[in-house]
């Protein structure tokens, strides 16, 4: 049988220095973009709230906050003050 490609004799061109560099240089380059991309929208996306209530019963980080009955935050972090 006889084909246009000889595929047993087929070889995998030979990789020279530069190409190996450039190449290790592009995967670099998208791993830096990519976490600059994922710090940029994590930046972007968050919302800081700082929150004072009267009264409150067992407040505690990773809680779910709700005002008359409705979900406003996941609270990630407390900081008790002094009373008023």
């Amino acid at each position: 049988m006889s084909t246009i490609f000889n595929v047993r004799n087929m070889k995998m061109p030979a990789l020279t220095k530069a190409s190996v560099i450039i190449g290790a240089l592009i995967v670099i380059l998208a791993l830096v973009v990519a976490y600059a991309g994922y710090y940029v929208y994590n930046k972007l996306t968050t919302n800081t709230v700082v929150a004072e209530f009267a009264q409150t019963l067992a407040l505690y980080p990773a809680n779910k906050v709700q005002i008359m009955g409705v979900r406003v935050v996941r609270s990630t972090r407390f900081e008790p003050a002094a009373t008023r």
